[in-house]
């Protein structure tokens, strides 16, 4: 029997959980299935479980796909030494949340929040991003800001992107000088 290429065995992988994460950020997590999953992702069951072990799996394989992401988007701060800088970054990046592939990420992110609280595979690959974010975004500060501002704008970041989940309308634009004055800008 010939052998498969990795490249393949990447690709059908990476094929699964997109076809997962379409699923839980419509019908959440308790309302997608693994059957849910195979018919979004056009296998068979057995063909999903020989990528991972169950639900639980694909679960936490999102929600570390996903924490490369948002790392990502925190990485986007540059050297932000005086005020104005940090809080003109930290308004990009809540203005950043208004797309569309973000509107998408923001559903999912809440239901593997949610799940992060039952799942110790979801939690544990949660923590790590979590961890990284706040310390791509002490990089970007340097040593001058005061010891937790990184988490501070980690916090205050997530905070707006629960806001823009529940209430899609809501014009992070219209928030930047709000953002400005409590960063002291």
């Amino acid at each position: 029997m010939p052998k498969v290429p990795q490249q393949y065995l990447e690709a059908r992988r990476r094929g699964i959980l997109a076809a997962a994460q379409r699923c839980v950020s419509r019908n959440g997590v308790q309302g997608t299935t693994m059957r849910d999953i195979c018919r979004a992702a056009n296998l068979s069951p057995g063909a999903i479980y020989r990528y991972f072990d169950g639900k639980e799996q694909i679960l936490g394989a999102l929600a570390e796909q996903r924490q490369v992401q948002i790392r990502d988007f925190f990485g986007q701060m540059k050297s932000t030494n005086s005020a104005r800088a940090l809080a003109d970054a930290v308004t990009q990046l809540a203005a950043d949340l208004d797309s569309k592939a973000a509107s998408d990420g923001l559903r999912l992110d809440l239901h593997l929040w949610s799940r992060a609280l039952k799942s110790p595979e979801v939690a544990a690959a949660l923590g790590p991003g979590l961890a990284g974010a706040v310390q791509a975004v002490d990089d970007s500060l340097g040593s001058e800001r005061p010891s937790g501002t990184g988490r501070l704008i980690v916090a205050l970041l997530q905070g707006l992107a629960l806001h823009k989940a529940l209430d899609p309308e809501l014009d992070l634009d219209k928030l930047g000088p709000a953002i400005k004055n409590l960063l002291g800008s």
